[in-house]
């Protein structure tokens, strides 16, 4: 029953990714279809009056395909924060509480007194690296591991 369950989920899914594929590419805007790198210019001729009254042709320049010049992309800068072990540990206490989990830091002041199991499981892992902690009551669980992200703030530098 348990397989028949999953082998359902499994092919919903799949013909949901399918769907949201083949659809959101037939939804895209026309001038999102094209290349970005190239410049497509179709261009008729244009006939005026000038200042003596005769008519006059002129034929617009066309270009088709011509490469864009690239500018170079600037490489991102990381501008996520660091944190060393004893900048997180002068946050470990109730009205600021910032831990360590796999080398990440978490602000998990808010989720005190939201945390299904009590504040006192978050109280226990302010100012310290909890990642053993964590791992022993949560490893491999979708949902805390969700949760915890939402409060990230930053880095652990050793």
């Amino acid at each position: 029953m348990k397989n028949i369950k999953q082998t359902i989920i499994f092919l919903a899914t799949a013909f949901a990714l399918v769907l949201i594929v083949t659809l959101g590419a037939s939804m895209l805007p026309s001038s999102k279809k094209t290349s970005p790198d190239y410049t497509i210019n179709n261009t008729t001729n244009t006939n005026t009056t000038s200042a003596n009254g005769s008519n006059v042709s002129t034929k617009p320049t066309q270009t088709t395909g011509t490469p864009k010049p690239s500018t170079p992309t600037p490489k991102p800068v990381n501008t996520t924060p660091s944190y060393t072990l004893t900048q997180v540990g002068a946050h470990s206490n109730s009205s600021s509480c910032w831990t360590i989990v796999r080398s990440t830091v978490y602000d998990l002041t808010p989720w005190i007194d939201q945390h299904p199991g009590g504040a006192g499981a978050i109280l226990s892992m302010c100012g310290i690296d909890a990642t053993a902690d964590f791992e022993d009551q949560h490893g491999g669980q979708r949902r805390p591991e969700n949760e915890l992200q939402g409060f990230e703030i930053g880095t652990y530098k050793k």
